[in-house]
């Protein structure tokens, strides 16, 4: 929320939904190469950390989109013919 007025809703929104998806993807990786049963504490903590990752940029970002339906109502309103 901190860097809205500078960067704009659409460019936060779009990073952080890149963010996710690279840690939704490395989390699967270390838990698709080491699952649980596996005695690897360096990738366990990784997937924690990705997790942690994930749910921070989710939960920065839901402000965010709450927003935005109503930010393109708005757009539509302006510009009807579009």
């Amino acid at each position: 929320m901190l860097f809205v007025d500078k960067l704009g809703r659409r460019t936060i929104i779009i990073w952080g939904n890149l963010a996710m998806c690279c840690t939704f993807i490395i989390s699967t990786i270390l838990l698709a190469r080491f699952p649980p049963s596996a005695d690897n504490t360096g990738a366990h903590w990784g997937f924690i950390i990705m997790t942690w990752i994930f749910n921070f940029t989710f939960a920065s970002m839901g402000s965010l989109c709450k927003k935005t339906p109503k930010a393109l109502d708005e757009w539509k309103s302006a510009h009807p013919f579009l």
